[in-house]
Order: C-alpha cells, then sequence, then structure tokens
C-alpha cells in the first residue's frame, strides 16, 4: 500500500495518494508516521489545505516516540486576526517552521507560509532512516525512480523471456511494464513483436491483430520513429503470409508502411531491405526489388559496423538475380554476401548451391551444400536436411546416381519425416528416380511407394 502511495504522489494523483497513506496508517504501519507527513506535505500545497496539513503534522508528532513536541508563539494581534508561527521539534531538531495568519473567529489559518521542512530522512526514525527528501518535488522524482526502476526490471524480463521463446510469458511481464508507463513507445513495441511472433508460431490471425493494435499505439505515442513503421510493415506481411500469397492487398498495406518508414528516414537501409524482400518474395516485383536492394546494400556501405544487415541485402539481391536468370551475377552477390558474414554464411552457402545447380555448375553446387552441412548448427537438422536433398538434385542431374542416393538418404535421416511432408514425399521421389536409373527396380518401387505414402502427387 504505501508503494501504492508513493506512485499516486509521483503522478501527481494527490486524493488517491492521500487515500493511500490514510489506508496506510489505517494499517497500523510502522509507517504511519511517514504517511501522516506525506499527507501533510500534500494538504500544505493546496489551496485552503493549511488546517488540514497541520492537523496531519500534529498526528505525525503525536505518535513520534520521546521528545517530538510542538509549540506555538504570537507575532502579533491584529484584531481578528492574529500572526503566529508554530514550531514542530523533534529534542533539539526543528523540524518544521511556518508563519501564518490565524482568524479568531473561525478558528482557523487564513494563510501560512512554511519556513523551513527538514528532510524527515534526518529524524522520521531515528535508527531507521526511510529517506524522505525536503521537497515535494524531489519526492516524486525519487518515487518516479523507483517506478522506472520496476518498469525497468519488467521490460528485462520481458526481453530474457523472448529470447528463451516463451513469448506469452514475455507478454504479461510487458504489460506489467505497460500498467507503470502507458505512454512509453518501447514497450508497445516489444510487446507487438512477442505478440507477432507468437502468432507466428500458432498461426493465430487474432493475436496479430492484437500485435497490429500494440504496433499502433507505439507509432501513436512516437510517430516520428520510423523503425515502428517498420515492425508494423513485417507484422503485416507475417498476418498476410497466414492468408496465403494471394492476398496482395495485404502485402501492399505492408509496403505502404515501409514507404512511411522512408518518408521518416530515407537512409533507412533495414526499411530499404525489408521493402525488397515483400517485392520480390511476396508480389513477384523482381525489378522493384533489385532497386531497393541496391538502395540497401548503398546506404549500408562497404564499411558497415554490422555486416549481418548488409550480408542479408546482398543474398536478397542474389536470389532476386538469380529469379531474373542472370546466375553469375547472383553467385557473385552470394559470394559477397559469405565475404562479409562468414560466420554466419550458411544462407548464403545454400543460396548459392541453388545459383549454381540452376546454372548446371554441379561439382561446384555440391561443394556449396557440403558447406551448408558443415555450418548448420546442430539443432538446425531440417536446413542440413534441405542442402543434402539440393545435394541429391545436383548430383542426379549430374547423373551421378550413387552418391545422389547417399545425399537423399542423409536428407531422410536428417529430419523426422513428419517435419518433412511435403520435402520427404519428394525426397523419396526422386530417390526412386536415381535408383530406377540404376536398375534397382524393387527398390525404385518401394521409394516410390513410401513417396505416394507420405503424399506425393506428383
Amino acid at each position: 500500500m504505501w508503494q501504492k502511495a508513493v506512485s499516486y504522489e509521483a503522478l501527481y494523483m494527490d486524493y488517491a495518494a492521500i487515500k493511500a497513506y490514510e489506508k496506510v496508517i489505517e494499517l497500523n504501519s510502522s509507517k504511519s508516521v511517514g504517511a501522516w507527513i506525506r499527507i501533510a506535505d500534500i494538504l500544505f500545497a493546496k489551496a485552503n489545505g493549511y488546517n488540514e496539513s497541520v492537523e496531519a503534522f500534529n498526528e505525525a508528532i503525536r505518535l513520534m516516540p520521546d521528545n517530538a513536541s510542538w509549540a506555538g508563539g504570537v507575532v502579533s494581534d491584529q484584531g481578528n486576526s492574529i500572526l503566529r508561527t508554530d514550531v514542530w521539534r523533534d529534542d533539539d531538531k526543528i523540524l518544521r517552521v511556518t508563519i501564518g495568519s490565524y482568524n479568531k473567529s473561525t478558528k482557523k489559518f487564513d494563510f501560512i507560509q512554511q519556513i523551513v521542512s527538514r528532510p524527515a530522512s534526518t529524524w522520521l526514525f531515528r535508527e531507521n532512516s526511510i529517506g524522505f527528501l525536503q521537497t515535494r518535488a524531489e519526492f516524486a522524482a525519487l518515487a518516479a525512480n523507483r517506478m522506472q526502476e520496476k518498469t525497468d526490471g519488467w521490460y528485462k524480463t520481458s526481453q530474457e523471456l523472448f529470447k528463451k521463446a516463451s513469448y506469452e510469458e514475455s507478454v504479461e511481464a510487458l504489460n506489467r511494464a505497460i500498467e507503470l508507463d502507458p505512454q512509453n513507445a518501447t514497450l508497445w513495441d516489444a510487446k507487438a513483436s512477442s505478440l507477432g511472433i507468437a502468432a507466428s508460431f500458432d498461426g493465430n490471425r487474432s493475436q496479430y491483430n492484437e500485435s497490429l493494435k500494440a504496433q499502433d499505439k507505439a507509432i501513436e505515442l512516437d510517430p516520428g520513429n520510423s523503425t515502428l513503421h517498420i515492425h508494423k510493415g513485417f507484422f503485416i506481411a507475417n498476418l498476410a503470409d497466414l492468408s496465403g500469397h494471394k492476398n496482395e492487398s495485404l502485402y501492399e498495406e505492408a509496403i505502404k508502411e515501409f514507404d512511411k518508414a522512408l518518408e521518416l528516414d530515407p537512409m533507412n537501409e533495414e526499411a530499404w531491405t525489408y521493402k525488397a524482400s515483400v517485392l520480390d518474395t511476396r508480389l513477384n516485383k523482381s525489378a522493384e526489388a533489385l532497386l531497393a536492394y541496391d538502395k540497401a546494400i548503398e546506404l549500408d556501405g562497404e564499411n558497415a559496423v554490422d555486416n549481418e544487415s548488409l550480408s542479408n541485402a546482398w543474398i536478397g539481391k542474389g536470389t532476386v538475380l538469380a529469379k531474373l536468370g542472370r546466375y553469375n551475377e547472383s553467385i557473385d552477390a552470394f559470394d559477397k554476401s559469405i565475404e562479409l558474414n562468414p560466420q554466419a554464411a550458411v544462407f548464403g552457402w545454400l543460396s548459392k548451391g541453388e545459383a549454381l545447380n540452376r546454372s548446371k555448375r554441379y561439382d561446384e553446387a555440391v561443394k556449396a551444400y557440403d558447406k551448408v552441412v558443415e555450418l548448420s548448427p546442430e539443432s538446425a537438422t531440417t536446413l542440413s536436411a534441405h542442402a543434402c536433398d539440393n545435394k541429391g538434385d545436383a548430383l542426379l542431374a549430374w547423373e551421378k546416381y550413387d552418391e545422389a542416393i547417399k545425399a537423399y538418404d542423409k536428407a531422410i535421416e536428417q529430419c523426422p519425416l513428419d517435419a518433412m511432408k511435403p520435402m520427404g514425399a519428394e525426397t523419396w521421389y526422386k530417390k526412386g528416380i536415381a535408383l530406377q536409373a540404376l536398375g534397382h527396380t524393387s527398390e525404385a518401387d518401394a521409394a516410390f511407394a513410401k513417396a505416394k505414402e507420405l503424399g506425393y502427387e506428383g
């Protein structure tokens, strides 16, 4: 309850703070003295709150131990009013001094000027200071800092949960942070991300809609932040994916958000990269995508501090070039990507292998796919299986049937069949073709039967 009262006061919700402090007193808390002091100070700042402030301060004195006392004195008698001083002490320490005009008829103060109020941390509890500050502004700043610490704590917790893929728990932590700081755009943006990632795994459209609402709130709070529009575009594109690639209107909406980001910050290479990706992979606008990737690469530059984003842009450019049949240029782009980020070059090698395969450079394609398997983390079995499957395709086209069968077997081994559908079905079918080419008819028939069992309809 004490912390609740502190929070209300920090937010200048005075009457709510007083009610909370009164609850502290009602509960006979060890902080009752402090609660009366806070009530007194709040009331003192209110118009015509002088008398209630004095009464509250007197209650604090009454509850204080030992030699706390009050003394009053008349400075001048002016007929119906008296100019008087009031002094509150604790032993030899002066706690508070006021001078004011006291009305004899109403027996109330018409006006009080506070001369001094000592920091309560020096006297409230002699053996255990609770750290009050001298001015209300300082007190409010302290309370605000404490609230910020709590907010930061919830935000940090949410980010740790996000890294552990505990997205629902991350959202719950962010909701707690938002309760404390509802005007913080970063918190709303983080909530949108957690909701969006969770929705992408669950295929939950309603969660995506909640994600977009949170992102809109972040944009409302920080309209000049281009990154927030990038994130919204990303979420809209993912929502469109749930509807299938035919939902062009949603992809166009995503492009509009990337364009809004670029209006705010034309030099934002991330916006250019995301825009290029949606243009290429979702809308099949290869020429526009290529221009956008070139712009991202131009902005990121050869000497980018973070080579990861620049490397990704080169992969994207290479993919577009391959789609356009410009294989040599695409291979050069993939090489550039690998050179920029060799520690995370798996997708660069995979894309290069596909371009080499299409250009019938099968021996080089096989080496590229071997590199993918070498660099893939142990947990990335699906990625490794995909590389082995593609390697089998290169060997099959190269008419190296025995090696192709081994590659297809490795692909099947790398990834459980359920996780490989429909890729697994096609892998079994291609293995059957290789077996058939070697004259192993019965084994080929068995492979074709397995492919059909898994749903192959080619």
